[in-house]
């Protein structure tokens, strides 16, 4: 009589489905985390051009005695101001390839209402002395918060209006040159 063998050296479906579930739940794990390093990565980045802006628009003012006007200038379509003012042939001696632009770059002209982009705002707003341009913004979206930089971030106008685009959540930095 012919016995039936099973093949001992091979595995059963279960099993086998088993740890495609181990590796499917792992690889999602591992995926996740890394969504997030590269989210910081970005933030890290924005943070760091942000410094950059300021250091070339503090020596735009050490040459000219004033900040470059623009009225929100932002980094979404290639610097242009809505308002007055071109902030990127202004700093142009700074940055001869150009402003930096936001890491993903996913926005809208619209300076804080969801997009993320780096906006520069300076005009004679609260200025009384009829020197404009003595203080300028920088508001940078972040896609996580950044609640370090964010408790002591906003800027002085001249004539003691404060501004800082968040509710203090860490999402919406602003930095900039309080009025001199």
């Amino acid at each position: 009589m012919y016995r039936f063998r099973y093949n001992e050296r091979g595995f059963t479906l279960i099993e086998l489905l088993v740890v495609i579930a181990i590796i499917g739940t792992l690889a999602s794990v591992v995926l996740a985390s890394l969504n997030s390093a590269r989210e910081k990565g970005r933030d890290a980045k924005r943070l760091s051009e942000a410094r950059e802006i300021q250091k070339a628009l503090e020596a735009y003012y050490s040459d000219n005695g004033f900040y470059p006007e623009s009225s929100w200038s932002c980094s979404s379509a290639d610097w242009p101001a809505t308002g007055g003012g071109d902030i990127s042939a202004a700093l142009a001696e700074y940055f001869p390839n150009g402003l930096p632009s936001d890491p993903i770059n996913e926005s809208s002209p619209a300076a804080y209402s969801g997009g993320l982009n780096y906006c520069y705002y300076a005009r004679g707003y609260g200025d009384t002395s009829n020197t404009s341009n003595r203080w300028y913004m920088l508001v940078i979206p972040q896609e996580g918060p950044n609640t370090e930089i964010d408790a002591r971030d906003g800027v002085l106008t001249c004539d003691g209006q404060f501004f800082n685009y968040d509710n203090e959540d860490g999402y919406i930095l602003t930095l900039g040159g309080s009025c001199i």
